[in-house]
């Protein structure tokens, strides 16, 4: 995968190639992940201890 871009609420992009395309003719296909304060506060709305998960500002 690739990335491509980070939107204004923290959303990134991918570029994602699949594994054939060097055997036919395949597209490549865009995947936009959760922005990580989104996460967070979805994990606090279910209970989770949030505070476990402040080094998660960490992972590219």
């Amino acid at each position: 995968h690739r990335y491509i871009m980070i939107s204004r609420n923290g959303e990134r992009y991918y570029q994602f190639h699949p594994w054939e395309k060097n055997i036919s003719m395949a597209k490549t296909y865009v995947y936009k992940d959760v922005p990580i304060l989104d996460y967070l506060e979805r994990l606090e709305r279910w209970g989770e201890d949030i505070d476990e998960y402040r080094n998660i500002w960490y992972y590219f």
